[in-house]
């Protein structure tokens, strides 16, 4: 079947409805049907397929990296299957209106193409029923809210039946194909409702999936931690962060995400939860209200799920440059959230010292939970810490947990875990070994006892190398510590009592295979830095693609006219020739479209013999026979009209002209198509 009449453009037309696009689905029916109905005809050779078909992949390409490089994973895949029908709209036209029935395999693959060469035989296709397919999977990929998911359920179900229809069994009662279609319709919408909920669902999952190509989901109100856990603490060695320092400026050592200040049953929480906006300078640049100088500068590259989360930042950033987001939000525990932004940001934080977008200390700052009050108590007892003197306090305080404590992530068995202590008791009395948030936790406390108001923040270390003042951050360097306020400047101050060992008991846990990811983490930065923007080689490419698919579309309309005028000069040559005016050349013309054109030193009669003897292989299949004996006549005329001194008398000239047409009206009745 050579076309779907009507039923590809209602196809169509339903495609435009539900795209929102409809003048542009009526326009593209209105050019199949209509052009249907006036028979319109395109001499078009096997070259012009190839070429229609070259120009339809350019564009699919154009438009993958366009949509893909613009939105966020699923709102790109989403726009692109919506254009699907117009991407292929010109092979289509080539389809019914050209003069193949099917199209042979070699226009869509490359590689066949290559085989023609060697004379290897190939099989056709018929792409309308594909394309009507295709018309209706791109209406499905629609988000449609749920009063017009009936209306949708309703076309699509009409046009499939439709379609239904023009294949049904002939050998049923027509009762027996409506019932049949009464109860898959009934069972169609069921299905569509449940697989609009399987499609929420894999899209959740998917979006879960790419969570795990950036930094989880940190919760600013509230820290969750693995004191009193059993087992061993397992981190990956994923990249989640890129760091760039500037040239001769130190590198900091810690980036914070969030800071809690009230403790009880291992979790910590921020009492102070709202949130206020920063002021945006423009659309990328963001100042907090903080009057400080900032000369320090720190280039930062990381990924957000869902294009929102809490950016890791040095202590005492006054500003951020170039990070694009629809809201900045800061909170009076310092924690920075933003929210719409995309799903890959390279920007820079500029920091000094005194910055600070914390609130000044409160209650829950000095404050012990009763739990641990006992224990707290008589450590600090043992230190005898002063508040009055907070150097001297820190000082004593690192000192004990240098000197007295080690650092470790196997947190033991559950028969070595205390009855009478809490886990974090315990690891001040009795193990004395821990990570990073037993000891964080246990210096928040002990200064609150000592009267030195205290605080527990959380975000990562930045320690390892990467290159000329880069460094690269992996989730196994996510890192608890202590801040800590100091009265003689007014501001708060990161402590850190973890053991320097924690790094390398870190890297000791790296795994074998991680230079293979961190290959791979990197062919995805660079990647997400041209998908993003970050990186001129994105307009480059798309301008590229623009480019081929412009110069190809020209190449197919400037090579149409090249054909038609060399065609008028031929017809002009040949008309000049006796017999030049046969009608016997129209025939001709019509077996070369059909892939089975004359041979460049191969007379007619040599050609007729070549085609009588392949008839099996010829496009009109059990009529190729019959077509050829037919032409057997017609051919002896056009040699006597060619090349006899005396010419045709007027009657055989005129049966000339009647048998080469009611030869290629009865072939195109037989709907021939390339098989070679």
């Amino acid at each position: 079947m050579k076309t779907l009449p009507w039923l590809t453009g209602a196809a169509l037309l339903f495609w435009g409805w539900q795209a929102g696009y409809g003048w542009l689905g009526a326009l593209a029916a209105a050019t199949l049907e209509g052009g249907r109905l006036a028979r319109w005809s395109w001499s078009l050779t096997p070259v012009d397929y190839r070429r229609i078909w070259d120009f339809s992949g350019a564009l699919f390409v154009f438009l993958a990296v366009y949509f893909y490089s613009s939105q966020d994973l699923l709102s790109a895949s989403h726009a692109f299957l919506l254009w699907l029908p117009l991407i292929f709209f010109p092979i289509i036209l080539a389809q019914w209106f050209g003069p193949l029935e099917k199209i042979d395999y070699r226009v869509f693959w490359w590689w066949l193409r290559f085989r023609s060469r060697a004379g290897i035989a190939v099989g056709v296709i018929g792409i309308a029923p594909l394309y009507f397919a295709l018309c209706l999977f791109s209406t499905t990929v629609l988000n449609m809210n749920a009063p017009s998911v009936g209306w949708f359920y309703l076309g699509f179900g009409l046009i499939a039946m439709a379609a239904l229809w023009q294949i049904r069994p002939r050998h049923y009662a027509l009762w027996v194909w409506i019932m049949a279609m009464i109860l898959a319709a009934g069972a169609g919408f069921e299905g569509q409702r449940r697989l609009h909920q399987l499609q929420e669902a894999a899209e959740k999952a998917f979006a879960n999936w790419l969570m795990h190509r950036s930094p989880a989901d940190l919760n600013a109100n509230e820290s969750r931690t693995a004191i009193g856990q059993i087992g061993r603490v397992k981190l990956s060695g994923r990249i989640v962060l890129r760091v760039e320092t500037q040239p001769g400026q130190p590198t900091p050592s810690l980036l914070r995400q969030a800071t809690y200040n009230v403790y009880g049953k291992e979790t910590w929480v921020s009492r102070q939860k709202s949130f206020s906006p920063v002021t945006p300078e423009d659309n990328e640049n963001w100042a907090f209200p903080s009057n400080a100088p900032s000369k320090s500068q720190l280039k930062i590259a990381g990924y957000f799920s869902r294009g929102e989360g809490l950016l890791s930042l040095p202590r005492g950033t006054a500003r951020i440059e170039n990070l694009p987001s629809h809201q900045m939000e800061f909170s009076p525990m310092g924690a920075v959230r933003v929210k719409e932004a995309p799903g890959f940001v390279q920007f820079r934080a500029c920091y000094g010292p005194g910055n600070s977008i914390d609130s000044d200390f409160g209650e829950e700052d000095l404050q012990v939970p009763p739990a641990e009050e006992k224990v707290i108590t008589e450590v600090a007892n043992e230190l005898a810490m002063d508040a009055r003197q907070p150097k001297v306090a820190l000082q004593a305080l690192q000192r004990f947990f240098i000197e007295k404590f080690r650092y470790t992530t196997y947190l033991g068995t559950a028969h070595e875990q205390s009855k009478d202590l809490t886990p974090l008791g315990d690891f001040l009395l009795r193990k004395r070994a821990g990570h990073c948030e037993y000891f964080a936790t246990a210096t928040v406390l002990l200064l609150r006892k000592a009267g030195i108001p205290a605080r527990y923040a959380v975000g990562y270390a930045i320690h390892e190398s990467n290159g000329k003042n880069q460094y690269v951050v992996r989730e196994r360097h996510g890192h608890a510590w202590c801040q800590v306020y100091r009265a003689d400047n007014k501001a708060w101050e990161d402590f850190d009592t973890t053991p320097d060992s924690w790094l390398s008991v870190e890297e000791r846990n790296a795994s074998l295979t991680q230079p293979l990811s961190d290959f791979f983490s990197r062919l995805w930065f660079e990647f997400s830095k041209w998908r993003y923007g970050a990186a001129n080689l994105r307009n480059y490419i798309l301008i590229g693609l623009a480019i081929a698919v412009v110069l190809l579309g020209l190449q197919i309309l400037l090579q149409r006219r090249r054909k038609q005028a060399a065609g008028v000069v031929q017809a002009a040559t040949i008309q000049h020739w006796p017999g030049g005016d046969s009608e016997f050349y129209e025939i001709e013309r019509f077996w070369a479209g059909a892939g089975w054109g004359r041979a460049q030193a191969e007379t007619p009669r040599q050609w007729w013999l070549r085609l009588r003897q392949n008839e099996a292989s010829l496009p009109a299949g059990d009529k190729s026979a019959e077509l050829l004996a037919s032409l057997d006549l017609i051919l002896r005329l056009h040699y006597r009209h060619r090349f006899d001194p005396e010419g045709l008398p007027a009657a055989e000239r005129a049966w000339l002209r009647e048998q080469s047409q009611a030869w290629l009206a009865s072939a195109r009745r037989y709907k021939m198509a390339t098989t070679s």
